[in-house]
């Protein structure tokens, strides 16, 4: 073995984008509709309802687990012959003022990548890295009448495989739901309490998610 000592700091990490796997928690953002795969609800099996919240800043969308009576609820997964599946929801207004916070073609499929993380209050929830994202350009139609489709590696990799292995490093973290923006699909917008609990404002979002102090 080569005794010189290799530094890999400067060494790309090859990215999920280039080996897509069915098997991992993934959330999609389709031009109108969200929805977490089966993946994600198979990883918290006894979860019926969760709670959108998301951290620009930090670029992490959360899912948490809630009651069905929380003002925030949406009822995330369905079953079919005894297995879990994603619900779908319907949202553009959701999906254009993401895009927008994103940078991300509206008409455009964004996949972005997750996994299951601990809060410091104990609970666990699925924390999806908005920057770990498969994009799927949508092109024409073809000959069957369906628009096809092509996974488009982002532009700003400028012939990167991925990240650096420092960069790379620097993986989801999070510290408190204290500021974090929570989501409501029919336009308006709320805060969360320590406890992770929402709290209506009844604000009417004006085109860009509310950025606000402190860490998820």
């Amino acid at each position: 073995m080569d005794s010189e000592e290799l530094d890999l700091d400067e060494f790309e990490v090859i990215a999920s984008e280039f080996f897509p796997q069915n098997s991992d928690p993934c959330f999609t953002v389709n031009v109108n509709k969200v929805c977490a795969n089966a993946a994600s609800v198979r990883t918290l099996p006894t979860v019926d309802y969760v709670k959108y919240m998301i951290k620009i800043e930090k670029n992490i969308f959360v899912l948490k687990p809630c009651s069905a009576d929380d003002v925030y609820a949406f009822k995330w997964a369905k079953e079919k012959n005894g297995k879990r599946y994603g619900s779908q929801r319907t949202s553009e207004p959701f999906v254009q003022i993401l895009c927008n916070a994103m940078n991300w073609n509206p008409n455009y499929r964004y996949k972005i990548h997750g996994r299951p993380r601990r809060s410091t209050k104990g609970e666990i929830v699925l924390a999806y890295d908005l920057k770990n994202v498969q994009i799927y350009e949508k092109t024409p139609k073809g000959s069957d009448g369906t628009p096809a489709k092509t996974n488009a590696i982002p532009v700003t990799w400028n012939g990167r495989f991925g990240p650096t292995y420092a960069e790379s490093q620097h993986t989801l973290e999070l510290n408190t739901y204290d500021g974090c923006t929570v989501i409501s699909l029919d336009g308006k917008i709320g805060k969360s309490n320590s406890d992770g609990t929402g709290v209506v404002e009844g604000k009417e979002t004006t085109g860009e998610l509310e950025r606000s102090e402190g860490s998820v």
